[in-house]
């Protein structure tokens, strides 16, 4: 028998498509997001070193965006920028840091996985999520987002970045 392209076209595959593309808008969704607040992050810390214009463009470019300043380590300068120069901003956004670590913490999750397409999960033709598989401490781990799990993250994501919007904006005043 030849093997024909409708017979490539089962609902299997057709499921399977439609999760890898709705996985894939998930990931992407998500990592997007995180580069934003990444970048917000950076505009924001220079904005605090330097209030010369053109001094704050060479601190963003050579520091904040550098790639051997990781995201963790940009979040952590926050923290401490902010209670020691600005706790008024800590006082309204007390936990804006540990917001920023936890998409920090996804964020790696979503780098470093794949979308599970094993038989054991595909078979429950699930609609309402997608699973990744990725490594920590040496194992095999398995991560399922729910779409409203995935609305709770990119909600999560705009609030970080009105947050970094406004905090950049009083440094500024200052």
């Amino acid at each position: 028998m030849e093997l024909r392209k409708e017979h490539l076209l089962t609902e299997e595959t057709i499921y399977i498509t439609t999760y890898n593309e709705k996985a894939s808008y998930f990931r992407g969704r998500i990592i997007d997001g995180t580069i934003s607040i990444e970048m917000k992050l950076a505009e924001t810390l220079s904005c605090f070193f330097n209030h010369d214009e053109i001094k704050q463009k060479f601190i963003l470019c050579s520091v904040f965006t550098n790639a051997g300043l990781s995201f963790a380590s940009k979040s952590h300068i926050l923290m401490e920028v902010l209670s020691q120069f600005f706790p008024q901003l800590l006082h309204l956004y007390p936990t804006v840091t540990e917001e920023i670590n936890s998409l920090v913490r996804l964020r790696t999750i979503i780098d470093h996985s794949m979308t599970d397409t094993s038989n054991d999960f595909i078979r429950h033709r699930h609609n309402d999520r997608v699973q990744l598989i990725y490594f920590a401490d040496g194992q095999r781990k398995v991560m399922s987002m729910s779409d409203d799990e995935f609305n709770g993250h990119i909600r999560a994501i705009s609030v970080v970045l009105v947050s970094l919007e406004h905090i950049k904006s009083s440094m500024r005043l200052n």
